[in-house]
């Protein structure tokens, strides 16, 4: 699961202060001006790892070294050593090299002026020389392994070829062990291996990445050594660099890797567990959360390619509506998981199981319970499990807990006639803003946690009130009978908001319908005056005029009016051919496999939008990123309302007859 244990943003900070540092240093010694252009270049500082501006700051705490000046110092002499590295890399890669003079040059001032640096520190007969000349020709033994990587045979010797590899880092580590007094060896051994094994987990990530460039130049990659396991040397010249990559997705083998880079990071935590270095977890976790978060991509990837291939393009052919609902009921079943989970939506926090169990599950229609029990069961069984160490759900089970998740785990529990948990409740409870409404994510480092992103900071737009998420929220409160404080702050925050028009507006979703669907459910079970006769009206626009824009041919949007009009209890005359027409709409346009087309329904703003109605807006579908428009993949969300409002169609109408 996601970690949101360690939270610092301070190393934006550090990089600056770092910048600024480099600048006035470069000016200081007065170097030509190429290879100040070289020593400053922003591109190189931009494009790499944002702590090796800063290295040393990550074990300072541990080695109890806090003095600004030589933390800095250590700083700017990791950096050009790490300079003249990848300077010395790019002439020894003739592919890449274009000014291999130029290269040298710079890689050799970068190195005169680090061993200059670190002399400031330790004088010619410190033992720390012994450590440096150590790491120095563990990078040159990096590279000859790399050179012969054939003899590479276990992950062992991967391991060691990673951790040589990042021999520049742990320079840092032996200045700050040595200016401790050498004190305490046994944690500088345990900071060394949790660094081995955080490498290990980084060069596995850099391979896939690099799978295709280290092929073509014939480097050692992991993701090429275990697919030398599967294929001959022949076959895999035979194949194109696309087809074996997508070879290696679609058979597991790189989601093999993802899981022993995750092994990794586990061992280098478990390694500094009990030790003081926040700025060091703090960059393990979130090694941790990009695997994680390239888990649930690849699995969704996978998942999405599988599903939509099994989904029925033709439309079925006229059966009576009870076949019809029948049908769909078998479509929303056959599609549960083993482990009783439904997946619909998928987006850059993967594929949803537990968000859209716990919505499949609330909106499943109650006639049908006694005859799907067991599979209801399961479900409900699966969302126990998928809760989390706070009482609290997520989209999926792997991510951070959010209130909208947690509102439709305990309505489907409620639903089926189950409890809910007294901590889930007071839990959930803390999602309220001042202002009454509710927001979906706990708090902004959380946010920032999961996102994962540096460029992404202002978070704003998903710590305030949503309209849509408040009102799931009232719904589930009326339904749960709870008529306290937090419920009556609640309901003033919806009605404030449903007496102006220009907040008629859905956060999470493209059509106000969703919203207003379930503040009517709410208020019509528990006769609230107030709130209906400032929705109703609304929904009286919507049933005469129909669904406007995008959401005119949305199968998801048609379903959830033609269900908010029924369970809004209204009959007027008027009503009853739009009505009618709707329910038509929906019966002609079921797929064979009891399916409904898929929508672009919900949409994921950027976390700084506070207004996402803006039309200035623009909104892409798409899978990755913000500011899009994500489709239920499954049809699952779609198909499952759609079916809900049917079911009630009949029901009048049968009544009616």
């Amino acid at each position: 699961m996601l970690s949101t244990k360690i939270f610092t943003r301070n190393h934006l900070k550090l990089k600056e202060d770092f910048v600024r540092l480099l600048k006035d240093y470069v000016e200081k010694e007065e170097f030509p001006k190429q290879i100040a252009g070289g020593i400053l270049d922003m591109a190189f500082i931009d494009e790499n790892p944002v702590y090796y501006t800063y290295y040393p700051y990550l074990f300072s705490e541990q080695f109890n070294i806090h003095d600004k000046q030589t933390l800095d110092l250590l700083s700017l002499a990791g950096f050009l050593y790490f300079k003249s590295i990848v300077n010395i890399d790019v002439i020894f890669d003739s592919q890449e090299a274009q000014s291999p003079f130029q290269n040298y040059i710079l890689a050799n001032i970068c190195q005169e002026e680090t061993v200059k640096l670190l002399s400031e520190l330790f004088d010619s007969n410190h033992p720390f020389w012994k450590a440096w000349n150590k790491r120095k020709f563990e990078y040159v033994k990096a590279y000859q392994i790399d050179q012969e990587s054939h003899n590479i045979r276990t992950y062992e010797e991967f391991e060691t070829l990673a951790d040589f590899k990042c021999a520049f880092g742990k320079i840092a580590i032996d200045s700050l062990f040595f200016l401790s007094g050498c004190q305490n060896k046994a944690s500088y051994e345990k900071v060394l291996n949790s660094h081995k094994c955080f490498y290990a987990a980084f060069q596995i990530l850099d391979d896939i990445a690099d799978f295709k460039e280290d092929m073509e130049n014939g480097q050692f990659n992991i993701v090429g050594f275990e697919l030398r396991k599967q294929l001959t040397e022949t076959e895999i010249k035979e194949s194109t660099i696309r087809d074996l990559k997508t070879k290696l997705y679609l058979n597991g083998t790189i989601r093999k890797l993802q899981d022993q880079a995750l092994s990794y990071i586990e061992q280098a935590e478990k390694s500094v567990d009990m030790l003081n270095a926040e700025q060091w977890k703090f960059e393990m976790q979130k090694m941790r959360n990009t695997i994680i978060s390239d888990q649930l991509n690849l699995d969704g990837f996978i998942k999405v390619f599988d599903t939509k291939n099994n989904l029925s393009g033709v439309k079925r052919s006229s059966v009576s509506p009870n076949e019809q609902i029948n049908s769909a009921l078998k479509f929303i079943i056959n599609a549960q998981n083993k482990d009783g989970s439904w997946n619909d939506h998928f987006n850059e926090a993967g594929v949803s199981d537990t968000w859209a169990t716990a919505f499949i599950l609330s909106a499943f229609p109650k006639e049908y319970y006694e005859v799907y029990r067991s599979h209801l069961d399961r479900a409900s069984n699966f969302l126990l499990q998928a809760m989390s160490n706070n009482n609290l759900w997520g989209y999926n089970s792997r991510w951070v807990a959010d209130a909208d998740s947690t509102t439709f785990a305990m309505l489907s529990q409620l639903c089926l006639g189950n409890g809910v948990a007294e901590n889930s409740l007071h839990q959930w409870l803390e999602f309220q803003n001042s202002d009454g409404g509710f927001r979906t994510y706990l708090n902004k480092e959380i946010i920032l946690a999961s996102l994962n992103n540096d460029a992404m900071n202002d978070v704003e737009g998903w710590l305030r009130s949503h309209f849509c998420v408040s009102a799931t929220a009232y719904y589930y409160l009326c339904r749960a009978g709870i008529f306290n404080d937090h419920f009556f702050r609640l309901k003033d925050y919806l009605s404030d908001n449903l007496k102006h028009a220009e907040h008629h507006h859905s956060y999470w979703w493209t059509d106000f319908i969703y919203t207003l669907s379930f503040l009517i459910k709410g208020a019509t079970l528990i006769n609230d005056d107030e709130v209906l006769k400032l929705c109703n009206p609304i929904l009286d626009r919507y049933v005469k005029t129909g669904l406007t824009g995008k959401s005119a041919s949305n199968y998801f949007y048609m379903g959830v009016l033609l269900d908010c009009v029924f369970d809004s209890k209204i009959e007027k005359d008027e009503w009853k051919e739009p009505i009618q027409k709707l329910a038509s709409t929906l019966l002609e346009n079921q797929m064979e496999d009891g399916s409904w087309p898929g929508n672009y329904s919900l949409r994921i703003p950027h976390p700084g939008i506070k207004f996402p109605q803006d039309p200035s807006h623009r909104w892409m579908k798409s899978d990755r990123g913000t500011n899009i428009v994500v489709e239920d993949f499954h049809r699952l969300f779609t198909s499952v309302v759609c079916t809900a409002s049917l079911v009630k169609h009949e029901g009048a109408s049968s009544n009616v007859r």
